[in-house]
């Protein structure tokens, strides 16, 4: 979804964007441009009869040498409005890398590229090509030839597309495009705000489901140690009734010292009682067997061989 300022409007409705016939005192970046491309002019263009210009500091632009003048004049008249209105030009950082220079604007970059679409034309023989192919000859020749149409398209970030039509040349599509670039600008950051307040609401949801998780762990803690306690303490019932019942037998001898010993087990189980000592706490390491590398000293202590 778009923002639309109505300020905006009305700012590019009474600052039309005028592209001279001319380059006159060219912006620092179309400078560059220019430099670069009437250097690559003089080369071989690439198989579409195109020139380069990928430079860091100023726009990329690909054109059919016939286009440049008409390129650099757009360019330049697009950098200057960008400067009339506060955008910042800066070449792409590492998250956009071979992205040349970009339109900065609340923090959100947009690559510019100038493009020409080239007229494609399947390739018609030679003479000669064409009397070795009706004598069956060999010819290495390519498909199709391209030429130059004229028809420029302004890329702005990696999906707007702005291009030549009909009585409507790229010319007189600037103050458009300025308008585009504020609005993707704010509906950028309308949408950067909401993602973030959505990811609060996620953090807070997190934390407090976290929070749950731990009362629930925490509760089944402690219902299971409840649980553990009834039943210990039930066992520890048990144990007593049944000394009771050993007592009342009249044959059973050194009764008391075996009710004593009785008795002491039944309160170590009882979670209400405090639990005597017992042999049964004796550490582990104290009766372990021995490894084969280890041996007692004389003093009990182990040693290893």
């Amino acid at each position: 979804m778009k923002v639309f300022d109505p300020a905006w409007v009305a700012f590019e409705d009474a600052n039309p964007i005028l592209v001279p016939n001319g380059l006159y005192d060219p912006h620092p970046a179309i400078a560059v441009a220019a430099d670069v491309l009437q250097q690559r002019a003089r080369l071989p263009a690439d198989i579409y009869g195109a020139v380069h210009c990928w430079a860091p500091n100023t726009f990329h632009i690909r054109v059919h040498p016939s286009s440049i003048d008409r390129a650099l004049r757009i360019l330049d008249a697009f950098a200057k409005a960008c400067l009339t209105r506060s955008f910042q030009l800066r070449p792409a950082d590492r998250h956009l890398p071979d992205s040349g220079l970009c339109v900065c604007i609340d923090g959100h970059v947009y690559p510019i590229t100038l493009n020409e679409r080239m007229a494609r034309r399947r390739y018609k023989p030679t003479k000669q090509e064409q009397s070795k192919l009706e004598r069956g000859r060999l010819v290495i020749a390519p498909t199709y030839t391209y030429h130059p149409s004229g028809q420029l398209s302004l890329l702005v970030g990696h999906r707007r597309k702005w291009a030549d039509r009909p009585r409507h040349p790229l010319e007189g599509q600037l103050n458009a495009i300025m308008l585009d670039l504020r609005t993707s600008s704010a509906a950028e950051t309308e949408k950067q705000i909401a993602n973030e307040e959505a990811e609060k609401r996620v953090q807070a949801l997190l934390r407090q489901r976290e929070a749950l998780r731990a009362r629930v762990e925490h509760e089944r803690l402690a219902v299971a140690a409840l649980h553990d306690e009834a039943a210990a303490w039930q066992q520890a019932q048990t144990i007593r009734a049944y000394i009771a019942a050993v007592e009342a037998q009249p044959i059973m001898t050194d009764r008391n010292s075996w009710a004593l010993w009785a008795h002491a087990q039944a309160d170590r189980l009882d979670p209400l009682c405090t639990s005597p000592s017992s042999l049964l706490d004796t550490p582990g390491t104290d009766y372990r067997d021995l490894d084969a590398d280890e041996w007692l000293n004389e003093d009990g202590d182990i040693e290893h061989i």
